[in-house]
């Protein structure tokens, strides 16, 4: 399974993940689990073009990708 969200880079050491986009702003989180969960790749690299022109930062998608095996 993937699932991409959008984020930026606060410091070199430091990220800032996207939970919550408005009409005129974006709320954003240190914290990956409180992210925007895409589940298409296509999807979260336009509302990033998107957000990157209308905020003026440089957006990024992260893929995340989990695996299941069964054990027994």
């Amino acid at each position: 399974m993937e699932k991409y969200i959008i984020y930026y880079d606060e410091t070199t050491t430091s990220r800032k993940y996207v939970y919550t986009i408005y009409r005129n702003s974006v709320s954003d989180s240190k914290d990956v689990g409180d992210a925007i969960e895409f589940y298409d790749k296509d999807t979260a690299i336009s509302v990033k073009n998107y957000l990157s022109k209308r905020e003026k930062e440089d957006y990024k998608v992260l893929c995340i990708k989990t695996t299941f095996d069964e054990v027994e």
